[in-house]
């Protein structure tokens, strides 16, 4: 990717990985995330941290709302806390992307069907170049395989899906 970008990381809180039921190939997933912060950061680009905040569960300060402690997030990164499953609504994330000159986003965190999606569909919205990384969202549903392939065909309609490995080999 020669043009500047950012990294959206979405909701990868302490309290998701809590769920009874458990995040589909949580560790996969911890593991592209971090692969896709350090090659961000590799290439003089940016991360934005984004966190849920909500009244009851992933309240806002609570050890259920920090970052899981094995992403590889650190104080420079950008951070975000948001009420909605969109990443842009109700946020200074918009303002934050043009300050910077961005007009690139590689989305990826949790959940596949919600905030993850949510964030595509702004991304759009707000006149961003999006890119949703396949193997970097998950979800805690019996079907989350599943869910994560739907997402992935749903959203190919509408902009690039890369994986992973697609992305760091650039």
């Amino acid at each position: 990717m020669e043009e500047k970008y950012a990294l959206l990381v979405i909701d990868v809180q302490k309290g998701i990985f809590k769920k009874k039921t458990k995040l589909y190939k949580e560790n996969t997933l911890i593991e592209n995330i971090n692969k896709l912060i350090k090659h961000t950061r590799k290439t003089s680009n940016y991360v934005v941290i984004i966190q849920h905040c909500s009244k009851s569960f992933l309240k806002k300060s609570t050890p259920d709302w920090e970052i899981h402690q094995d992403i590889d997030y650190d104080t420079n990164d950008i951070r975000i806390e948001k009420e909605h499953g969109d990443s842009f609504i109700g946020t200074s994330l918009k303002t934050e992307l043009n300050t910077l000159n961005i007009n690139q986003v590689l989305i990826c965190g949790l959940v596949s069907h919600g905030c993850v999606k949510a964030t595509c569909m702004g991304a759009i919205e707000n006149g961003f170049k999006a890119i949703l990384v396949s193997d970097g969202h998950s979800n805690y549903n019996k079907d989350a395989g599943k869910i994560i392939e739907e997402v992935n065909s749903e959203i190919k309609k509408l902009i690039d899906v890369k994986t992973t490995g697609e992305i760091v080999s650039i």
